[in-house]
């Protein structure tokens, strides 16, 4: 039993035309038969794509497919050992991080890259969540250059420990086991406590809080001399939707009073509604 998707390359990907409809096909997937190994991928406008295959245990392999307007049968991708990058992620405090994910992005040598993400999974990426103990592992990586990066449970990158937020770079050799490599993100420990009141400066209960973090904008890291980079991202939902970046809000007690935890530092903005007809 595989995973089967497509890998873009952004050489191929352009506004407009073919290209378009390569992005839009790049979110179709299929999981071969266990005992056949058969798969059908669908729906795929006619095109030249790049077929991925994954199994569980890690093994990986990819074949180059001309799709025409009946399609294309008999597609064969043989499986061959891949790389596997694992480790912990711990926080600035020395806790390890549950809900985050760990993604890995191939480097192009073109210095361009693109991005697709659907219903909040980037499908141009590997991706492997934290368990409890914070533990991740990456498993089917192809040899070659990666930039690593920790993303929380509402997709947002996490800073380093050291408050960096480039993203990590390695080189990964054919079949490569490369374990222990634990990644060290900054703490998820402020809170922010409260009271809502009025005009009149009454306690307002049963009033909804949303706290929205907003940092300062990233100084852009300057690009290599006679170097430059493009990236490309597309982002499509669903009816199954999206996930929200911002953190739930929550409802004040009886004294108006409200707590958010597990916050990352820095600046948030907070939006008090009161749930009755006034407002606040």
């Amino acid at each position: 039993r595989a995973e089967i998707t497509i890998d873009l390359k952004p050489g191929k990907v352009e506004f407009g035309g073919s290209g378009m409809g390569m992005m839009m096909s790049s979110s179709a997937s299929a999981t071969s038969e266990p005992d056949q190994g058969s798969f059908v991928l669908a729906p795929l406008a006619p095109g030249s794509y790049t077929l991925v295959a994954k199994a569980a245990d890690g093994r990986g392999g990819s074949v180059e497919v001309e799709v025409g307007p009946s399609g294309a049968d008999d597609v064969v991708i043989v499986l061959e050992p891949r790389a596997k990058l694992s480790g912990v992620v711990r926080d600035s405090q020395g806790k390890p991080v549950a809900g985050a994910s760990v993604i890995a992005r191939k480097r192009e040598p073109s210095n361009a890259s693109v991005r697709v993400v659907v219903d909040g999974r980037e499908l141009t990426a590997s991706q492997a969540p934290t368990s409890d103990e914070g533990r991740y592992e990456l498993l089917g990586l192809d040899a070659g250059g990666w930039t690593i990066e920790v993303v929380d449970a509402q997709g947002d990158a996490l800073a380093w420990a050291d408050g960096s937020r480039k993203a990590l770079e390695l080189e990964l050799r054919e079949a490569e086991q490369r374990e222990g490599f634990d990644l060290d993100v900054e703490a998820r420990d402020g809170t922010i406590t409260g009271t809502v009141r009025d005009a009149e400066g009454q306690p307002v209960a049963d009033a909804w809080v949303s706290a929205l973090f907003t940092p300062g904008m990233p100084e852009p890291e300057p690009e290599p001399e006679g170097e430059s980079r493009s990236e490309m991202v597309m982002v499509m939902a669903t009816d199954a939707g999206m996930p929200s970046s911002d953190l739930p809000p929550t409802l004040t007690d009886a004294e108006g009073r409200f707590r958010f935890g597990g916050l990352r530092r820095g600046p948030h903005r907070l939006v008090a509604e009161s749930t009755s007809a006034g407002g606040v």
